[in-house]
């Protein structure tokens, strides 16, 4: 990841070998901002909330995900009043509360949102689907103390609507995570964008406006 501060260890998507419990303790809470290069070419927006650990300690790690049309979480704590309000959901108090509890926490931008470049395919497992699994890559080779259970992080998710997609799209396609909360999610977008062949369309504008913007 490109940003102002780093993680103790620069590692690749390639997470073989890593050995999170060799990287040095974190003595305080950190965060900083970054972008991982996705598959495609594109770029993947991140915020990595990292906890206060001892040498001997290990912290999961939840990922969180923002609704659509808006960007990840930069603060959970922020003074700004737009940033709070656009942060301003219980997903969002959830992040907070895990990285206050000793997890990792990694916000980032949906694509075609933020600082994620691409065009927005809703959730498509071949291109979303293959964005969630690069930034576990990333969080394995590069968090040092990172929780892992057989071998394996332990990985949790979190996110409100689009927030939620993610999550049944990432988990689809990794075997990763182990615990998922989507919150106000669709079970199948067509029925909910269009149900019975009907759209929402007020709804739809909201949507289509909040992209575009």
């Amino acid at each position: 990841a490109c940003g102002s501060s780093q993680p103790a260890s620069q590692g690749g998507g390639n997470a073989a070998g890593f050995d999170a419990l060799q990287a040095p303790a974190v003595d305080k809470a950190i965060i900083y901002d970054g972008t991982i290069p996705a598959a495609d070419g594109e770029t993947i927006g991140i915020t990595v909330y990292q906890p206060a650990l001892a040498a001997d300690a290990a912290a999961p790690l939840v990922i969180h995900g923002h609704g659509f049309g808006l960007s990840r979480n930069k603060d959970f704590d922020t003074g700004n009043p737009v940033a709070a309000f656009l942060g301003a959901d219980v997903t969002s108090d959830a992040g907070r509360l895990a990285w206050n509890s000793g997890y990792y926490v990694i916000s980032f931008d949906q694509r075609g949102f933020g600082d994620s470049s691409g065009p927005i395919t809703v959730m498509d497992p071949a291109v979303d689907g293959r964005n969630i699994s690069t930034i576990l890559d990333w969080a394995e080779a590069n968090l040092p103390h990172l929780a892992r259970r057989a071998g394996n992080p332990v990985v949790g998710a979190v996110g409100l609507s689009y927030g939620g997609g993610f999550q049944l799209i990432g988990s689809a396609v990794d075997a990763r995570f182990d615990a998922l909360v989507p919150t106000a999610t669709w079970n199948d977008l067509r029925y909910s964008l269009a149900p019975a062949g009907v759209p929402k369309t007020i709804w739809l504008d909201i949507l289509v406006a909040a992209g575009g913007a």
